[in-house]
């Protein structure tokens, strides 16, 4: 499923187990490195956020025009 969806997102899933791959050091992940990891993606996840609400907002001023 996640080869199917991958492109229309981006490729985003695989760039996040990537990242995921690199953080995972012999079985152990540093505090801080997950930390660090865990505040880009919530920040990532609000920009994606912000992006999508303002969608149906332009859309309906396009429609009004």
């Amino acid at each position: 499923m996640m080869r199917c969806l991958a492109p229309f997102l981006f490729n985003a899933p695989y760039e996040h187990i990537r990242s995921l791959h690199k953080l995972y050091v012999d079985s152990i992940v540093n505090q801080l490195d997950w930390r660090s990891f865990v505040q880009n993606l919530n920040a990532e996840m609000q920009d994606f956020n912000l992006l999508v609400s303002s969608f149906p907002i332009n859309f309906a001023i396009c429609e009004s025009c």
